[in-house]
Formats: C-alpha cells, sequence, structure tokens
C-alpha cells in the first residue's frame, strides 16, 4: 500500500512522496488538494460519467422502440419477376360434394398484386393513435438521422436495364447490354370477364384446340413448365395470337382437362369478375372435384365458356404488359422510332397496340413506378436521350424489372428519389 509521507494536513506535500505501508490505506491525492477533496472529486466524476452513460442508453433505446413502433418487423413478401410479389389470399371456399374439399391455388403471380412495403407502412401509420409530443419530436429526429444514411436513388441509372437502343429503320428498342431481347409484348392472362365484354372469347362447339373461332383468331396456351404450390401443380394459362393452342377435352360436360390430368380451375374458386383461370391437377387424387370453380358450361348460343356458378361471367383475356422478348412474333415495332433516335417526344405505339401505364403509382424499396399496360388506345409519350428512354417529364424512365435479361420479364415505368417533387405529379 501507498501512504504520503509526513503531515496528513499538509497538502503541500507533492503526489510523488509515497511510501509504501501494509497497515494505511491507498491514499493518493495530487498537489493542493487534500485526501478527503480528492476522494470526493474522484467519486463525484464516477458519478457523472456514470449518469452520462445511462443517459445515452435510454435515449438509444427510447429511438429504437419507437423506430420498431413506427416501423413494424414484417416477413417479406415474395417477390416474383415483376416487381410485385404473389399474395396470399384467404376465401370462402363454395361447398362441394366432398366433406373437406381441397384447397385451391393462388392466384398466379403477376405485377401489381400485392401491396408494397410502402402501402403496409402507410397502413400501419393510419392505424396508430395520436403519438405524444415527445414522440413526435422523437420520430422527426429518427428520420432525420434516418434520411443522413439513405442511399440515394438515382433514375438515370446506368449499366442495366435502362440502357436501350433504338433501331430507327426497324422500329425495335433493344437492350444495350444484350441486343438479342427486344421490347415486346406478353400474351394476356385467361380471366373471367362480362359476358358482354370485348375481351370475351368466342370457340366453335367442338372444339379439341383451345382456340377462338376464326373472327377473333386467338389461342390459349399454357406459358412455361408447370409450377407446385401445397399438393397442386399448375400452368399459367395465357391468351395471345401467336403462342400454339393446347389440346383439350370437355369431360363430362363439366371439366375442361388439359394433358389428361389438368383440369381448367378458377383461382381460389373465387368467382368474379378479373379472376385467373389456370390449369391445375392435385396429387391426393382430388383434381375432379365438382361444386366448385372447375365446373364450367359451353354457351352454344354465342360460343363463350362460363363457370357454372356464375353465368354471367365467361372465359376472357386480360391486359398484356410490356416485356424483353427474344421472339419475333412478340416483338414490338414502334411508328415513330426516328423521331425517338432524333431525340423527339414520341407516343409510344405500334400500328396494332400502344404502350401505357396504370394510372395507380406505387414504390418498392424507396423505387417509384407504374406498371405498363398494352392497350389500343392512349400511348404514353416518351422521348430517348441517347441511353435512357424518358416520359415527357423525365421523371420515369423504362426500366427491366430487377434488370434481368429473361424471357418474358417485365418492363415498367420507374423513377429514384432524386425526381421526387410532392408538388408535382408523375405524367
Amino acid at each position: 500500500m501507498y501512504s504520503v509521507v509526513g503531515d496528513e494536513e499538509d497538502s503541500s506535500v507533492p503526489v510523488s512522496h509515497v511510501r509504501l505501508d501494509a497497515n494505511v490505506d491507498p491514499i493518493i491525492f495530487v498537489e493542493g488538494v487534500n485526501s478527503e477533496e480528492s476522494m470526493f472529486v474522484r467519486k463525484k466524476h464516477l458519478v457523472l460519467i456514470a449518469l452520462g452513460c445511462f443517459g445515452i442508453g435510454a435515449l438509444f433505446a427510447t429511438i429504437v422502440t419507437l423506430h420498431h413502433e413506427r416501423h413494424p418487423i414484417i416477413a417479406p413478401l415474395p417477390l416474383p419477376l415483376p416487381l410485385v410479389a404473389n399474395a396470399t389470399v384467404e376465401a370462402q371456399l363454395p361447398p362441394s360434394s366432398l366433406e373437406d374439399p381441397p384447397l385451391p391455388p393462388p392466384v398466379p403471380p403477376y405485377h401489381g398484386q400485392n401491396k408494397s412495403k410502402d402501402d403496409q407502412h402507410k397502413q400501419h401509420s393510419s392505424d396508430s393513435s395520436p403519438s405524444h409530443p415527445i414522440t413526435s419530436w422523437f420520430n422527426k429526429a429518427l428520420d432525420t438521422v434516418t434520411s443522413l444514411f439513405a442511399k440515394h436513388l438515382e433514375t438515370k441509372l446506368e449499366g442495366g436495364g435502362r440502357d436501350w437502343l433504338v433501331n430507327a429503320e426497324t422500329g425495335v428498342v433493344l437492350s444495350k447490354h444484350d441486343p438479342s431481347f427486344r421490347l415486346g409484348r406478353s400474351a394476356s392472362p385467361l380471366i373471367l370477364v362480362p359476358r358482354a365484354s370485348s375481351n370475351a372469347l368466342n370457340f366453335d362447339e367442338n372444339f379439341t384446340l383451345f382456340q377462338t373461332n376464326k373472327a377473333t383468331q386467338l389461342n390459349v396456351g399454357i406459358a412455361h413448365s408447370s409450377k407446385t404450390f401445397q399438393q397442386f401443380h399448375f400452368y399459367d394459362t395465357v391468351v395471345a395470337d401467336y403462342i400454339d393452342p393446347i389440346l383439350i377435352e370437355y369431360r363430362e360436360s363439366n371439366f375442361i382437362v388439359f394433358d389428361n390430368d389438368f383440369v381448367l380451375d378458377i383461382a381460389l374458386w373465387d368467382v368474379k369478375e378479373d379472376q385467373h383461370v389456370n390449369f391445375l391437377k392435385a396429387t391426393d387424387n382430388s383434381t375432379f372435384t365438382q361444386g366448385g370453380g372447375r365446373d364450367f358450361v359451353f354457351n352454344t348460343h354465342d360460343g363463350t365458356i362460363s363457370p357454372k356458378l356464375n353465368p354471367s361471367l365467361v372465359l376472357g383475356f386480360g391486359q398484356p404488359n410490356l416485356i424483353i422478348t427474344q421472339k419475333e412474333e412478340a416483338t414490338l415495332q414502334f411508328l415513330h422510332a426516328q423521331q425517338l433516335a432524333d431525340g423527339e417526344a414520341a407516343a409510344m405505339e405500334t400500328k396494332e397496340v400502344s404502350v401505357s401505364a396504370l394510372d395507380e403509382k406505387k414504390s418498392d424499396e424507396g423505387w417509384r413506378y407504374r406498371e405498363s399496360i398494352i392497350t389500343a388506345h392512349s400511348p404514353i409519350q416518351i422521348h430517348f436521350d441517347g441511353n435512357f428512354l424518358l416520359t415527357a417529364d423525365e421523371r420515369l424512365v423504362v426500366d427491366v424489372s430487377y434488370w434481368k435479361m429473361e424471357e418474358g420479364n417485365t418492363v415498367n415505368f420507374v423513377g429514384g428519389d432524386d425526381e421526387e417533387d410532392s408538388s408535382s405529379e408523375d405524367p
């Protein structure tokens, strides 16, 4: 142990004058301060440091708690290749002849089917009770800190699915990084439409090929290899004039059958307008189950096919999307390619169809976007700056979903946070 040499009251003794003494408690003090004052100062500093650490920890815990209240942990949604994910929909199954009918497969994934994370956050925020003023202050502080570290999302981002080439001679728009892919149109999904709809399909009475009559010249086929969900295997079923029709059988005046054991099925047995219709089979021998979304009737007076549960609806086709494709028959040849190549604004249209965008504005991970559609009218106005295909106000660009150069991948109109302006509207 160390003790001071000399009188305890003599505060002038320098700290270096100490000796070892086993019977004296260790007290070391600086010059000009006696032992009691030295101990008091040391304890005071330790208390202040402890209080400071406690305050910082409490502040951090409060911020973390508020962050989780405002941004609840949501299980990630499975996103298919377009930007939007597959939705899990709960529906009341109609009664059937079985005591426990099998669960139909989900609606096939297509762009825009799910709420984005931004929509979920807005819904959570709107359901929350009014916040305390202190909570509001912390929320603002948290937003400020978050914005400082947020990644900047550029609309004109080079090096991927936004870089294009325009062939003024042929009217074809090609990917700059893989010119074998061109802008094209997807096949339309097979859906339920009102009987009087212009998108209704009309068939010959004794058909074995799933194709419409000569007036419309459309074929019904499958988009790709089968998918699996729970105990079901299913095909996405599509309509187009350039695909091959599939061979079918109208069995027992009820089931429309493909490949002997795949039956036409209304998704989730939810018989309503715009619902998707696909071919499926079950692994538990329940494929040919009556009383639900697999029962169809052929209407001889107009050649339409209706679900027995709702004869006012018939098989029809939905809106196709803008895609990238390597197929000549699906490639779009734009009328105003020369204007685009010259840097002028032009309508995005061909002789047969127009490219437009849905009115609904969505967001995903900070990116703003509007889904593309193929229509018969109202083309969107775009211009070409030598690399990007931009909307008229340059706030959105033509973008390949996830920058994945794959056959049939969707192409939409996307923008980052650099062009965002709450005072103006997207085109």
